[in-house]
C-alpha cells in the first residue's frame, strides 16, 4: 500500500459574521457584540446528482439597546462559506431576497444579503439560506469544492450560529459515511443521518466511498499478462494516463528483480477508498487488484506496481515491505520519469511497532487528518530510510541481488543462492544478505535503532552461532544444508548441535577413506549424504561400510592363517550394499570353513593306517585342489560340492580300510589253510611212500 502525499487536512473555520451596525450617530461595532445568532443546519449530501446541498435555518435578534441619539438597527448580514458557493437562495417568510457572493479580506468565500426591513432592538428575524455546491472536477483541491461522485463524497461540514448551532448531516449510506460524529444516530430510507445539538465550534471531512458503479475499462497486454484498467466515467484521463504507465513500469519491475510476474491478469482501479481511509493505493494480491487514487502520482503507481512483487508471501513485516517499495520506486525513478520520488527520514518510534502505531492512529481522516499522515509518512520515510541506508551502502546491483534471492527463497548461508524452504523474509533475513551478501556494516544498527531494539540480544546470540558456523564454514565440501537451514531461520542452538554432529561424522568419514585405501578398497561417496541428509543417516552408513570392513579384514586373516589363496571376493563397499558385503564374506567364510573342517578331516585320515589304507586309490587330493581352486575363483558352489565330496570319499575312508585290511587277512588265513593242506598232503604221501 502507499500514502498520498497531498494532506487533506480541516482547515476551514465555522462561519465568520460579517455586517454593519448602522445607528443615528453611533460608530459601527462588531455585528457578534449585538446580535444573538442561532441557526439550524442541514447538510444533504447527493451522490447521484454530484452536489451537496445546506440549509441553513437562521434566527437572528438585536440586541443592542436604543440610544437618546436614536434607534440602533442592522440592515444586512453575511455568512461565510465552507467553499465556494454554486447556487444560493435566501428567504424569509416565504419571501426571496437577494444574495451576493462575496470574498473575505483572508480569501474565504462568503455571501451577504440587504434586509428588506430593518432589524431594530430586540426584533428578531427567522431565515432561510439554501446553497448548493456542485462536485470539483477530478484532482481538484478540496478548498475548490466538495467531492460529490457515485464513487465517493468528501464533504467539508460546519454548522453556522455562533450562540445555539444544531447539525444535521444526511448522506446515502450506501457510501459507508465517517464523520468526526462518530457513528450516524439512525439510517431512514437507506440514508445515513447524522445529529448534533450545540455544534457551533464543528468543523469536519464527511469522507464516504463506494467502488460499485459503472467505470470506463481500457484492458491492454503487458508481455502476456492483461491488464484491466478501471476508470470513474467522468476521469478517462485517468484510465490512458495510468495504462501507459503500467505498460511501461511492469516490464521494468520484471527486468530490476529478474523475475517475471506471472499472474494471469491484473486490474488497476481507480478509486477513493485508499483515499477515504487514509491511503493512496492499496494491493490486493489475492485478487490481483490495486486500488488507486485519482491523482497522477507515478511514485504512487510504481509503489502499487511494485507489490506486485514484493507482497506479504515474500516479506512477512510491514515495514520491510513499504521500504522494499519506496527504495524501488526511488531507484527507479529515471527509468519511469518519476518526478517526485519518495525519500527516506529517520523515524523516533521503532518500525517493529507499525501495526500498533496504525492502531493508534485512526485511519479515517476525519478524525485527525494532520496527525494520521504525519504517522504514516514518518512510517513510510523510516522504513525506506532504513532499506534506502543499506541500499545505498551496498550500492544498487548488490541490492538488486538481495532482492532477487528473497524473491528465489534463495539463503544468505551455506552456498550463496541455495533454495531453501519458502518462508517470508523478515528483518532477521534482511541482515543476513545485507552482511553476507553486500558485506553491510550499518545494517546491524539501522535494526537496533531504527527497527526492533530487543533485536540486539538476538545478533549477540548470532555472533555465538557464527563462531561455531566458522569451524565448518570453509569445509570443501560446503556445508550441510541442514546446518544452513537452521541459521537461516535463526535456530542457532539447533545449528551448532549440527555442527557438533556434522564434524564428528566428517571425521569418522575420513577415518573410514583412510582404512578402505589401507585396505585397498574404496568406500561410498558421501559428500552428497554429508550435506544433504541428516547426520544420523549418515553416520549410520559410515558404521554400516566400517563393519563390512571388518567382516572383510576378519575374511583376509582367516584366508591367511587357513593358507589359501586370496579369493575373488566380487564386493565394492564404493556400491555394495553393506548387508549384502556381508552376506558375501560370511559365504566366503563358510567356504572357508568347509575346506579346513575337510583338509583337518584329510589330515586326520591320513594319520590312520586303517583309513589311509581305505584311500588308497582315491581322487582325494585331486578334491582338496578342485575345492582350493574353486575358492580361488569365488566358486562358492565348486567349494561346496568339492568338499562334500572329500568328505564323503573320507568318511568312508576307515570303513573301506577295514574292508581292505579284513579281505586282505582273509586272503593270508585263506592262503596259509592251503599251505597247511598242501604241507599235510605232501606229508601224507611221504608217509604212505614209505609204508
Amino acid at each position: 500500500m502507499g500514502i498520498t502525499a497531498r494532506v487533506m487536512g480541516a482547515v476551514l473555520g465555522p462561519g465568520l459574521v460579517i455586517g454593519l451596525v448602522v445607528g443615528l450617530g453611533q460608530p459601527a461595532v462588531a455585528q457578534d457584540d449585538g446580535l444573538d445568532e442561532s441557526a439550524t443546519t442541514t447538510w444533504d449530501v447527493r451522490p447521484s446528482e454530484g452536489e451537496a446541498r445546506v440549509t441553513i435555518d437562521l434566527s437572528l435578534r438585536n440586541t443592542i439597546p436604543d440610544t437618546s441619539d436614536g434607534r440602533t438597527y442592522f440592515d444586512g448580514y453575511g455568512i461565510a462559506m465552507p467553499m465556494p458557493p454554486g447556487d444560493v437562495t435566501v428567504r424569509i417568510g416565504g419571501d426571496r431576497v437577494d444574495a451576493d457572493v462575496t470574498t473575505l479580506d483572508d480569501g474565504t468565500p462568503g455571501i451577504r444579503w440587504d434586509f428588506p426591513d430593518r432589524l431594530f432592538f430586540d426584533e428578531r428575524q427567522d431565515w432561510q439560506v439554501e446553497v448548493t455546491f456542485p462536485s470539483a472536477p477530478p484532482r481538484s483541491d478540496f478548498d475548490q469544492g466538495p467531492r460529490v461522485t457515485e464513487a465517493f463524497v468528501m464533504v467539508p461540514i460546519w454548522a453556522w450560529g455562533p450562540d445555539d448551532a444544531d447539525l444535521v448531516v444526511r448522506v446515502p449510506n450506501s457510501m459507508d459515511p465517517h464523520l468526526g460524529l462518530g457513528d450516524p444516530t439512525g439510517v431512514r430510507d437507506d440514508t445515513a443521518v447524522f445529529r448534533r445539538d450545540e455544534a457551533a465550534d464543528f468543523s469536519e471531512f464527511l469522507v464516504g466511498a463506494s467502488d460499485a458503479g459503472e467505470r470506463t475499462t481500457t484492458t491492454i497486454d503487458v508481455d502476456g499478462t492483461e491488464v484491466t484498467v478501471e476508470s470513474w466515467p467522468d476521469d478517462p484521463d485517468w484510465g490512458d494516463r495510468v495504462s501507459r504507465f503500467a505498460a511501461q513500469a511492469l516490464p521494468e519491475l520484471a527486468a530490476w528483480t529478474d523475475t517475471p510476474w506471472g499472474e494471469a491478469d491484473l486490474t488497476i482501479r481507480e478509486t477513493a477508498r485508499p483515499i477515504a481511509e487514509g491511503w493512496g493505493g492499496w494491493n490486493d494480491p489475492d485478487a490481483n487488484e490495486i486500488s488507486v487514487g485519482e491523482d497522477f502520482d507515478r511514485a504512487l503507481w510504481t509503489h502499487e506496481l511494485a507489490h506486485n512483487w514484493i507482497d506479504d508471501e515474500q516479506f512477512s513485516e510491514n515495514w520491510l515491505r513499504e521500504g522494499m517499495t519506496e527504495t524501488i520506486t526511488a531507484l527507479l525513478a529515471d527509468e519511469l520519469d518519476i518526478d517526485d520520488p519518495p525519500e527516506g527520514a529517520a523515524t523516533r518510534r521503532p518500525l517493529a511497532a507499525w501495526n500498533d502505531i496504525l492502531a493508534g492512529a485512526d485511519r479515517k481522516l476525519v478524525d485527525d487528518p494532520d496527525a494520521w499522515y504525519e504517522t504514516t509518512g514518518a512510517l513510510y520515510g523510516g522504513a525506506q530510510y532504513v532499506v534506502g541506508t543499506v541500499a545505498d551502502e551496498v550500492g544498487e546491483d548488490t541490492f538488486r541481488e538481495m532482492v532477487r534471492m528473497t524473491l528465489r527463497d534463495e539463503s544468505a548461508w551455506g552456498d550463496l543462492g541455495t533454495a531453501v524452504p519458502g518462508r517470508a523474509a523478515d528483518w532477521r533475513e534482511f541482515v543476513d544478505l545485507a552482511e553476507r551478501v553486500g558485506g553491510s556494516t550499518t545494517a546491524r544498527d539501522l535494526i537496533v535503532e531504527r527497527v526492533w531494539p530487543g533485536a540486539a540480544d538476538l545478533l549477540d546470540r548470532r555472533d555465538e552461532a557464527i563462531v561455531a558456523w566458522d569451524t565448518i564454514a570453509d569445509d570443501p565440501w560446503g556445508v550441510p544444508t541442514s546446518i544452513a537451514a537452521a541459521m537461516h531461520v535463526w535456530r542457532f542452538d539447533d545449528a551448532e548441535a549440527r555442527i557438533t554432529d556434522a564434524l564428528a561424522a566428517r571425521a569418522e568419514i575420513d577415518a573410514l577413506a583412510t582404512r578402505a585405501d589401507a585396505m585397498g578398497l574404496a568406500v561410498p561417496d558421501l559428500q552428497e549424504a554429508w550435506r544433504t541428509e541428516s547426520m544420523t543417516r549418515v553416520t549410520d552408513r559410515v558404521r554400516a561400510v566400517d563393519a563390512a570392513l571388518d567382516d572383510v579384514d576378519d575374511l583376509r586373516d582367516r584366508v591367511d592363517r587357513a593358507g589359501l589363496p586370496d579369493p575373488d571376493l566380487d564386493v565394492d563397499p564404493a556400491t555394495d550394499d553393506p548387508d549384502d558385503i556381508r552376506r558375501r564374506v560370511s559365504t566366503v567364510a563358510a567356504s572357508i570353513d568347509r575346506i579346513v573342517d575337510a583338509e583337518t578331516s584329510l589330515d586326520t585320515v591320513a594319520a590312520d593306517p586303517i583309513a589311509t589304507i581305505g584311500l588308497a586309490g582315491a581322487d582325494h587330493e585331486a578334491l582338496r585342489v578342485q575345492a582350493r581352486t574353486a575358492f580361488e575363483r569365488g566358486d562358492v558352489r565348486g567349494v561346496t560340492t568339492a568338499t562334500e565330496e572329500l568328505e564323503d570319499v573320507l568318511d568312508g575312508a576307515t570303513g573301506e580300510g577295514r574292508l581292505r585290511v579284513g579281505g586282505a587277512a582273509a586272503a593270508v588265513v585263506v592262503l596259509l589253510l592251503l599251505l597247511v593242506l598242501v604241507v599235510w598232503r605232501r606229508r601224507r604221501r611221504r608217509t604212505l611212500d614209505v609204508a
